[in-house]
């Protein structure tokens, strides 16, 4: 009874094997057939595109943003499509129009238009980073992207026996001197979104103390925030 068991159950662990090996041969075969008959766009073919970006949820053009024209390969591990040579750019004018054209190298299978993420503008989260390109044509596109905030952040320090002081909003760092201060930072943030705040005073032997907060601001231009330290070596330990 107990040899009889244990050949069917090996007889399973055979079969199972065998189905992995079929299925792990039918994806190489897709994503191999995926990278062959992806052919890239022949070299001199002119393609133009016009548009606009708009924050839609501020219903606003935005003017100055950067538009970035990237050429598109196929990723041969998995046959997914991955766009981030950048082969042109433009800027948008004072409406936040843009009108630009390309001609083609015969390096890519494709091209896609992308914002260049900077302090006044970023790509918007969830939605598509690259909008697709049809080569040869002239495409019309409207680019969605997020405008950034001004928020006023006045930090005031009454007392510090810190060696260094220093702020991060959303991760970008500024250093500040490590004394008693008043001072009024301008700093970009995102609208209607959670932002982080941290403040860091740094010790000897690698002590840190200070905070995080994560503010939440609506879709004002500009946001005010206010932050009073009495004493930094009265601050939690930073981890």
């Amino acid at each position: 009874m107990f040899y009889q068991s244990y050949i069917f159950n090996f007889n399973i662990v055979n079969v199972n094997l065998l189905t992995m090996k079929r299925i792990l041969f039918l994806l190489f075969f897709i994503i191999t057939a995926a990278v062959i008959g992806c052919k890239k766009v022949k070299s001199g073919v002119e393609t133009s595109v016009r548009g606009y970006v708009i924050d839609s949820v501020k219903n606003k053009r935005l003017a100055n943003a950067t538009v970035l024209v990237l050429g598109c390969s196929i990723n041969p591990y998995n046959g997914s499509r991955q766009c981030y040579n950048e082969v042109h750019r433009t800027k948008t004018d004072a409406n936040g129009s843009f009108k630009t054209a390309f001609v083609s190298d015969g390096k890519y299978v494709g091209y896609s238009v992308a914002i260049e993420d900077d302090e006044n503008y970023v790509n918007r989260s969830g939605e598509a980073y690259t909008y697709k390109l049809n080569p040869g044509v002239e495409n019309n596109l409207i680019v969605n992207v997020i405008e950034m905030n001004l928020m006023k952040f006045n930090l005031k320090v009454l007392r510090t026996d810190a060696e260094r002081l220093a702020v991060y909003v959303n991760f970008k760092k500024i250093d500040l001197p490590a004394k008693p201060l008043d001072t009024t930072l301008e700093v970009k943030i995102l609208p209607d979104a959670v932002n982080n705040v941290f403040f860091i005073a740094y010790y000897p032997n690698d002590v840190r103390k200070g905070f995080r907060e994560y503010p939440r601001f609506g879709k004002e231009s500009v946001v005010f925030y206010e932050k009073i330290i009495e004493d930094t070596k009265e601050l939690p330990l930073y981890k």
